[in-house]
């Protein structure tokens, strides 16, 4: 669509934008409201005027800042909006635009409006309207003051947007955004944020994860590389930094790893981490980490291990000299024959005979104790 005014013999283009342009794209004061303004100031512009605002969907509204707030122009864009017909509107909304802006907002927009034409300068900001059936809507508002020479009056001109949807979902995403603050806050398992610049830094914990590691804070927060390594048994300290390195790393994978967390003086926990990448929002790499506490699992692991240790050693030492039985000799020396196949050896086998009178004589308790010196002078003459 393009309008053209006749001034003093040459074309003045006041809008050269399409429809689709206005619909779909930001109104900005170099491509709208400076042109409609120069056409508002001059009386014999007043067709052209009426013609790019039956075009226009938004909403515009031409108001009289006095004491009355008056509507002196809205176009069928704003008329569409209210669901008025021009017949009704009249009746509506005779005077004052206070008649439709949701009351919370009232004194706010008219604050907008006097500061704007206080410092001659372009205004911008959100409102409710209650003009829809006593719907509430959002209307992004943005416009510019038109001082009138001639009269003291002053005059704002006003582009509205429906954005009650944008709103709507903004109030959604921010339900959302609570819930999930709310979940991650009381996950029993804790939540991590870690930042890779020059050295490992801890943004964020939470509640979960400060417990585990003895802090009383609700959260944690910024904990520096050296605060980490206080709170990390010393010997996982390295491995955990290079997990979390590794994890920063763009399309790789990291296997979980366990590490131990020093809670207090002298308390353990045992946890088990998983890392990944986070998604680029800015130049920063970030990790996220999810911690579980697994001192039962460990305990659990810890016991089977004994146990397994424990079967495996009564299965091949004699418990009374705690040497090997004769199964576990002849599988060891078969096993040193076959990996030193070059090398010779001698095999010394004794035997006690009648020791069945010292057991008889001095009772089996002395003649277990004789039987364990000899096992131990045994060993060590072997062994020295």
């Amino acid at each position: 669509m393009g309008i053209v005014s006749q001034k003093n013999g040459e074309e003045k283009k006041f809008l050269d934008l399409g429809i689709n342009d206005l619909l779909y794209k930001p109104f900005t004061y170099s491509d709208v409201f400076g042109k409609i303004v120069d056409i508002v100031r001059k009386d014999e512009t007043q067709k052209q005027l009426q013609i790019i605002m039956d075009n226009i969907t938004a909403g515009v509204l031409l108001v009289d800042v006095g004491e009355t707030f008056r509507c002196l122009y809205v176009n069928k864009g704003f008329l569409n909006f209210c669901v008025y017909d021009e017949e009704k509107y009249a009746q509506n909304v005779q005077s004052d635009i206070s008649n439709y802006i949701f009351f919370d907002d009232e004194t706010f927009v008219r604050n907008q409006l006097l500061q704007s034409v206080r410092d001659n300068k372009p205004f911008s900001f959100d409102f409710r309207t209650t003009i829809k059936k006593n719907e509430v809507k959002w209307f992004y508002a943005q416009g510019t003051p038109i001082k009138d020479d001639e009269t003291t009056d002053s005059k704002v001109l006003v582009l509205l947007t429906d954005i009650t949807k944008l709103k709507s979902a903004e109030e959604e995403l921010g339900r959302t955004s609570s819930e999930l603050s709310m979940i991650i806050k009381n996950l029993n398992c804790g939540i991590a944020i870690f930042l890779l610049d020059e050295d490992l830094e801890l943004l964020y914990g939470n509640g979960t994860l400060s417990k585990l590691m003895g802090f009383k804070n609700n959260e944690i927060h910024n904990l520096s590389s050296e605060t980490l390594s206080e709170c990390i048994y010393e010997e996982d300290f390295e491995k955990f930094k290079k997990y979390i390195k590794e994890a920063s790393q763009e399309k790789k994978s990291t296997p979980e790893i366990d590490i131990r967390f020093i809670k207090g003086n002298a308390t353990i926990n045992w946890v088990r981490l998983n890392a990944e990448r986070m998604s680029e929002y800015s130049d920063k790499t970030l990790v996220y980490g999810i911690f579980l506490e697994i001192n039962e699992r460990k305990a659990q692991e810890e016991h089977t291990q004994k146990t397994t240790e424990e079967l495996t050693y009564r299965t091949n030492h004699d418990l009374l000299t705690r040497i090997f039985n004769k199964a576990a000799f002849c599988n060891a020396t078969h096993t040193m024959l076959k990996v030193y196949p070059q090398k010779k050896f001698i095999l010394t086998i004794w035997n006690i005979e009648q020791f069945k009178i010292i057991n008889d004589l001095l009772g089996i308790k002395t003649g277990d104790k004789i039987l364990q010196i000899i096992a131990n002078r045994l060993a060590n003459t072997l062994s020295g």
